[in-house]
């Protein structure tokens, strides 16, 4: 990704890349745990996040150029198995987690769980205040103000298919 200063950013298995113009920059992101499988970034609003599958989440720091760990998903949910599959920044003090565990929202060093569904939650898109996502074949559409169910659709009952990436055309 590209944030605002014009840095290309790119994710390891074990940490990130700054990439300039004729130079780069490894960051080493200090795990706790081995087991990552990847890890992955993600930014918007002026914010860089950095997650791995095993439930961790660093936050870039531009005054000390360094990436700063904000959550460990497994130790604060008491869960050994959780998997962070995307997250989505919807401004710079909310971030959306699409996890195997069900759809987190960390809000001010605050994580709760949306609609209470603990299931594996595939794919996450935000239009305006609307929130969309998928738990297996099921699009839940979700108001994000008023933080409450709208509607869902299973399509399991026309196709054997599993929705796993939305996209919204905005022109």
């Amino acid at each position: 990704c590209e944030d605002e200063d014009g840095f290309i950013w790119a994710s390891t298995k074990s940490g990130i890349v700054r990439i300039m113009s004729n130079d780069f920059r490894i960051y080493t992101l200090n795990f706790a745990k081995t087991d990552v499988l990847y890890t992955d970034i993600t930014y918007n609003a002026g914010v860089l996040l950095a997650y791995t599958s095993n439930g961790l989440m660093f936050r870039y720091n531009k005054l000390t150029d360094t990436f700063e760990q904000i959550l460990d998903m497994r130790e604060k949910l008491n869960s050994a198995y959780l998997a962070i599959g995307l997250v989505q920044i919807f401004n710079k003090d909310e971030y959306w987690l699409a996890t195997s565990q069900g759809l987190y929202v960390l809000k001010d060093a605050d994580l709760r769980l949306v609609n209470a569904v603990a299931e594996r939650v595939r794919s996450l898109l935000f239009i305006g205040n609307s929130v969309y996502y998928v738990k297996n074949s099921v699009l839940v559409h979700h108001d994000r103000a008023k933080q409450k169910k709208i509607a869902e659709w299973n399509f399991a009952e026309f196709s054997n298919s599993v929705i796993s990436k939305m996209y919204y055309d905005k022109s």
